[in-house]
């Protein structure tokens, strides 16, 4: 899951589908409640532990960690690398189409799609390049409370299947910053300020679960067809962020239009594949 997470367009939702822990996750996440906060006010400890499957959710942060750095440490060298850059966007648009895919899909099992339906999905694809274009204008170094909101955000992105917190985090315009930043805080560069981002962006993430994941999980259950609708508009508008050829320098001959067509048609069939697979190993479980 924290190898997934590091990638747009991949969901470590769906990961944690294919390995089977998706519901015992959103429950544990779920039970950060008022009961918890009685027990551990009456410290009771064992009980907190058990209330909010703690040996569980301990093990899966180490993996997440574990495979988190070495997939960000991966991408931050390929996407630094201009030989090497406009394939990964190209693979990274190729995840995101495959996976706007499914949410099509989810809207079309839900009802058909009519005029309305499309002007959300309109609205999301406008909201989602005007803020991509927006952030690309910004200073390289965003402020702390832009962080903070961004980490907000994407950590609701990331517990949805087929949703990826990555994706909106490259929509934001602060994927490719936080890669340098885990990169310098792992090499101990600026290791202070560094230290102070990852802060600022695990708090972001705790509000974020605490907060908004049960709004969105509300929205889901009561209003999902405009949820999913604004949803897709808004992984198809992420693509403008993408465009392979931004990444190509002066000295670096332009990489062959057929090979980044190639290089994205296969990253979203093996993200379809893997989704696919997901979801029939769920259904055979259920």
């Amino acid at each position: 899951m924290g190898a997934a997470d590091i990638v747009p367009g991949f969901s470590g939702g769906t990961v944690a589908l294919l390995t089977g822990i998706y519901q015992r996750l959103v429950t544990a996440i779920s039970r950060f409640d008022w009961e918890l906060f009685r027990l551990l006010k009456s410290r009771d400890w064992r009980g907190a532990t058990r209330h909010v499957d703690f040996g569980f959710l301990l093990t899966l942060g180490i993996g997440l960690a574990c495979g988190f750095l070495v997939s960000m440490l991966t991408i931050h060298r390929l996407l630094k690398w201009p030989v090497t850059s406009p394939y990964v966007l190209a693979a990274f648009i190729g995840l995101i189409l495959g996976s706007s895919h499914f949410v099509l899909e989810s809207i079309r099992r839900i009802k058909r799609l009519h005029v309305g339906d499309w002007l959300l999905v309109a609205v999301g694809a406008a909201a989602a390049a005007e803020v991509s274009l927006l952030t690309a204008r910004l200073v390289e170094e965003p402020p702390l409370w832009f962080i903070f909101l961004a980490a907000t955000i994407a950590i609701c992105a990331m517990i949805l299947p087929g949703i990826s917190g990555a994706m909106m985090l490259m929509v934001l315009g602060v994927y490719q910053y936080l890669l340098g930043i885990g990169h310098k805080v792992i090499h101990r560069e600026e290791l202070g300020h560094s230290l102070l981002v990852c802060l600022v962006f695990l708090l972001g993430c705790v509000v974020g679960l605490l907060a908004f994941s049960k709004l969105l999980r509300w929205l889901f259950a009561t209003r999902p067809a405009p949820t999913l609708c604004l949803m897709f508009g808004l992984m198809l508008g992420s693509v403008v962020r993408l465009w392979p050829y931004q990444a190509v320098g002066e000295q670096i001959p332009d990489p062959s239009a057929i090979g980044l067509v190639v290089v994205a048609v296969l990253a979203a069939a093996v993200l379809i594949v893997v989704t696919r697979y997901a979801g029939q190993s769920r259904r055979s479980k259920g």
